[in-house]
């Protein structure tokens, strides 16, 4: 593979599952599959001229599984803006997590992780500081103001720093290394889910939830924030991070459910079979809306395959697996999404206090 870019650019980086064996020279992947993406920094030397579009072009030769040698051009133009507030006005908040995680991925043969950890906090205060130095001069001094597109973008960065890859403290290093394989060979959409899961809830859906809506589309319920203060008593969720799917239920669930769920006679966790990995057919309203919400999750999820694992509250060794997937509590050695907030707003008003003096 090679990418190309027009006047002005150059790039400065590949990050993904690759060898190069020359900077500048080809990219050579084992196999490439629709669900493997790579990232490319481009950098510039300010000579870009607003009149003109930027071009970049990416150039795959590839043997096709029946034989056939095949050349794919993907093409891409971007226009060229003199104003810098265009900058955070179209700004993509996947694409720059996605791109630092590659990067910190690529960084780990090199570097400590605790480094890594301080780098990618270091990055979240410089882009939320750039932006409260240049573009919101209305807000008072002591306020956090998030981009409009950059809402999300400390969550998913507070997701990376957990996520097993980078995390600190005991985690086996195969895993480590599994996880940041995964990483750097992840699109944008299953990356986002893998740094913050879809949670939910299935105990209080409503009757048209896991149907058809008239247009022919299935209607979702709504997730919930990946968080234990969100989960109910009695509460059974749905926890999808595109690689793991989790059915947790909690301690007081209603008997007349998991009948519902699992079938007569089921009417207690206990009965249940933890080995159980999908959901049988039953002719209940549940059962039906709950296959229907697992076969939608599973369009979403590329490739891969779906299988549901039992977490029941106080019997599972899967639930510490279901406690580590909610990111905005305190777990995975770090800060809670609360604390996380509040220190890198403290970070961000000591990078901009100079100037407000």
């Amino acid at each position: 593979m090679k990418v190309r870019c027009s006047n002005g650019l150059q790039v400065s980086s590949y990050h993904g599952n690759f060898i190069q064996h020359t900077f500048g020279g080809d990219v050579e992947f084992g196999v490439v599959d629709s669900d493997k993406a790579m990232g490319v920094m481009f950098s510039y030397d300010g000579k870009l001229d607003s009149k003109l579009d930027a071009h970049f072009q990416s150039a795959l030769l590839y043997t096709t599984a029946s034989g056939e040698r095949r050349v794919r051009c993907s093409n891409v133009i971007a226009s060229v803006s003199d104003n810098a507030k265009d900058c955070m006005k179209f700004v993509d908040q996947d694409a720059v997590y996605t791109l630092m995680a590659k990067e910190a991925a690529t960084k780990m043969t090199t570097n400590s992780l605790k480094d890594i950890r301080g780098a990618l906090t270091e990055k979240n205060v410089d882009i939320l500081a750039g932006y409260r130095k240049n573009f919101s001069g209305s807000h008072p001094p002591g306020q956090l103001v998030l981009p409009e597109n950059l809402k999300e973008f400390s969550m998913y960065v507070l997701g990376l720093i957990k996520s097993r890859a980078f995390k600190g403290g005991q985690e086996p290093t195969d895993r480590r290394v599994h996880d940041m394989r995964m990483i750097k060979s992840m699109g944008a959409l299953e990356l986002s889910l893998y740094l913050y899961p879809r949670m939910i809830p299935i105990h209080n859906l409503a009757p048209e939830d896991g149907f058809p809506n008239p247009e022919g589309h299935l209607h979702m319920p709504p997730s919930i924030r990946c968080s234990f203060s969100r989960v109910e008593e009695g509460g059974v969720y749905l926890v999808d991070n595109g690689q793991n799917c989790y059915l947790w239920m909690h301690a007081q669930t209603s008997p007349n459910l998991l009948v519902d769920l699992f079938g007569e006679g089921k009417d207690s966790l206990k009965a249940l079979d933890p080995y159980s990995s999908s959901l049988p057919v039953l002719e209940t309203h549940l059962s039906a809306q709950v296959r229907n919400i697992l076969e939608y999750l599973k369009t979403m999820r590329g490739s891969k395959a779906l299988t549901i694992q039992l977490a029941r509250q106080g019997l599972d060794g899967a639930e510490y697996e279901f406690a580590r997937l909610l990111v905005e509590d305190r777990n995975n050695e770090a800060q809670s999404y609360v604390d996380w907030l509040v220190h890198i707003h403290r970070h961000v008003q000591l990078e901009v206090s100079p100037l407000d003096r």
